[in-house]
């Protein structure tokens, strides 16, 4: 992918958290957590409601990037079609939630202002809380989600350069590398 690829998908995962109303909790199951809302200790009992809620946006997404990117080759474009990027990166942001400290298990969110011991609480655990097991599995749900997103869209690379290849590594070291040559 490249830079202004990597760009729109993090505007659209920058957009689930930031754009207008994205914090409300009847959409928390956009990011894997459950509306809090309704119960001022945080026990909204809708996880499970939640969860499937997710399950659909995701692939809801998924499909709509699927179509994008399939229109995109149709209209005789390569590469990943810029509206595919966004409905991927939507995904993307509820999939790599859901493997967050914070957000595991529905955890509710009730949008509590800023100041809020449970706010600050939840984004501390944000940002301090991951295990390095947390960050592979967050590795891994984004790598299954592109790959049940794009995987059947880039046949073609193989088809018209059988000699493709691409390379990288994972935060750990692992080659990210894969080559169609034969």
């Amino acid at each position: 992918m490249s830079k202004q690829d990597l760009k729109k998908v993090k505007d659209a995962s920058w957009n689930m958290d930031y754009g207008p109303g994205q914090q409300d909790p009847s959409k928390s199951y956009m990011h894997g957590m459950s509306d809090g809302s309704g119960n001022v200790f945080w026990g909204g009992g809708n996880e499970a409601h939640d969860r499937g809620e997710a399950d659909k946006f995701i692939d809801e997404q998924v499909q709509a990037a699927q179509k994008a990117q399939a229109d995109w080759v149709a209209q005789g474009h390569t590469g990943i079609a810029p509206n595919a990027l966004t409905a991927f990166g939507n995904a993307l942001h509820t999939v790599t939630d859901r493997t967050s400290p914070v957000h595991q298990g529905e955890q509710p969110w009730a949008d509590n202002p800023w100041w809020h011991y449970k706010t600050i609480g939840h984004f501390l655990g944000e940002a301090l809380g991951r295990s390095s097991s947390q960050v592979r599995s967050s590795d891994s749900a984004a790598q299954s989600l592109f790959q049940r997103t794009f995987v059947n869209s880039f046949d073609w690379v193989f088809f018209k350069n059988p000699c493709a290849r691409t390379s990288g590594s994972y935060s750990q070291g692992n080659s990210t590398g894969w080559s169609g040559c034969q």
